[in-house]
């Protein structure tokens, strides 16, 4: 790690330890993201929501220098950090706010790990995701919106209203 950049990078968790690694690198100042959702859980004799990662075993980190970095690997459930090769993968900032945005309606969305041709390139001009440039693809008979995350091999489809998506 000769040059370090100031970005986001992907923490690989221990199993079902991503809310610890969460809590862990904020008591230290590092700034962290978790994207999670509600569930719905049946047991037999009760239905409880419950609080979820939207990627399992994987927590987004914002390192701005050499110590963040190898302080951060001390945190409880702490794996590794995802790596392309022996150089570290970073996340773009829209990729993040992208995340953020889809997460924020909870009934729209859904993530998906199979793989989508490119689909139509545009900006959405209407609505809570006004400006936002997205890739529409066609699934199950419905246009919506797709967020890529290749690093993680996952997708977020995110489904939109036709006022959203007409100019």
């Amino acid at each position: 790690m000769s040059s370090f950049e100031i970005g986001w990078y992907i923490i690989y968790t221990k199993p079902r330890q991503e809310k610890k690694l969460f809590t862990d690198l904020e008591h230290m100042g590092i700034e962290t993201y978790l994207p999670v959702i509600n569930e719905k859980r049946k047991w037999q004799d009760r239905i409880k929501i419950i609080t979820s990662p939207l990627f399992p075993s994987y927590v987004f980190v914002k390192l701005k220098n050499h110590i963040q970095f190898f302080s951060s690997s001390k945190a409880r459930g702490f794996v590794s950090y995802v790596k392309i090769g022996k150089k570290l993968a970073s996340v773009r900032d829209c990729v993040i706010e992208n995340i953020e945005l889809a997460i924020s309606d909870a009934n729209n969305f859904e993530v998906s790990n199979e793989l989508f041709p490119l689909g139509k390139k545009m900006i959405i001009p209407n609505g809570a995701f006004s400006g936002l440039g997205c890739e529409i693809v066609n699934h199950r008979g419905k246009n919506k919106v797709l967020i890529r995350i290749d690093l993680l091999n996952r997708c977020i489809l995110v489904s939109l209203s036709r006022d959203m998506l007409s100019a």
